[in-house]
């Protein structure tokens, strides 16, 4: 009884490690609000991805403690200072964040991204490294914790397949941008349940999606107020497709390894023609 009550009491512990984990891509990506060190309020984007890398930075530093070896421990905290000083140090990434020319940000969005794939890919493997511990696991995962809780994982990712469905079922061209990085957080946040065929592909097509919403034609045909009606249904549903791809492989992971229900498939005897 005593160790019952004992570990329950560490719910709390689970929920806000969930709670965290669906929150820093979102974050990172300027999808939803954070607080800064002087307590402000504010959305992170390309001039503002400093601030992104130390949130990334406190999630892991708060549950560095749950990585059940040390050499996963010096792995982490290498990989994390290493893209901490490699933005430090971008005199380049500075330089393009004084300027407003549309080449410019063009330029800015680019290593935005590159920025955000090294951040999210240590992510993954850090929520990997974490499945023996706090994270929901697989069931080829073995638990060295005595009693979890992943009630909140699976409410949190039902959750995010809401939110994504809201965005996918609003979109439009114009907010394209928004959209892409939706389904991007959403599959970096559950990333290290993806295959790695699919995960290849899905990194393949988020370079893809990257290249052609930083074009420069791409990024000043969005900021023109009269628009080709016949390119803009082109641009829009290359876009879209692209995203939905993602979206689709990711879940199909998710499903494959009993995250999501997984279909069983039962194949019957064909006796059309007898």
């Amino acid at each position: 009884m005593v160790n019952e009550v004992q570990y329950a009491s560490y719910g709390a512990e689970f929920i806000s490690f969930y709670d965290m984990q669906r929150l820093v891509c979102d974050q990172m990506l300027g999808l939803k609000q954070l607080v800064d060190d002087e307590g402000q309020t504010i959305t992170v984007d390309e001039k503002r991805l400093p601030i992104g890398i130390r949130k990334l930075s406190s999630f892991i530093i708060t549950y560095y403690n749950y990585l059940d070896s040390n050499s996963k421990k010096i792995e982490i905290m290498e990989r994390l200072n290493k893209i901490t000083d490699d933005l430090m140090m971008d005199k380049e990434y500075d330089s393009l964040c004084t300027k407003s020319d549309i080449k410019s940000q063009s330029r800015l969005r680019v290593k935005y991204f590159e920025y955000i794939a090294e951040a999210f890919s240590l992510l993954i493997d850090f929520n990997f490294y974490l499945q023996s511990t706090i994270m929901a696991k697989t069931k080829d995962v073995k638990s060295l914790l005595r009693w979890n809780d992943n009630t909140m994982f699976f409410e949190n990712l039902s959750k995010s397949r809401r939110e994504v469905a809201v965005i996918l079922s609003n979109y439009s061209f114009i907010y394209s941008l928004k959209a892409f990085k939706k389904v991007i957080a959403y599959y970096y946040t559950y990333g290290l349940f993806v295959d790695k065929k699919e995960r290849i592909t899905n990194d393949m097509l988020i370079k893809i999606g990257v290249e052609y919403l930083s074009r420069l034609e791409v990024m000043e045909f969005m900021n023109k107020p009269n628009r080709d009606r016949e390119l803009l249904k082109k641009r829009s549903m290359f876009v879209q497709d692209l995203i939905n791809h993602i979206y689709l492989f990711t879940n199909e992971s998710l499903s494959y390894k009993g995250i999501l229900p997984k279909i069983n498939r039962k194949v019957y005897f064909d006796d059309t023609g007898i």
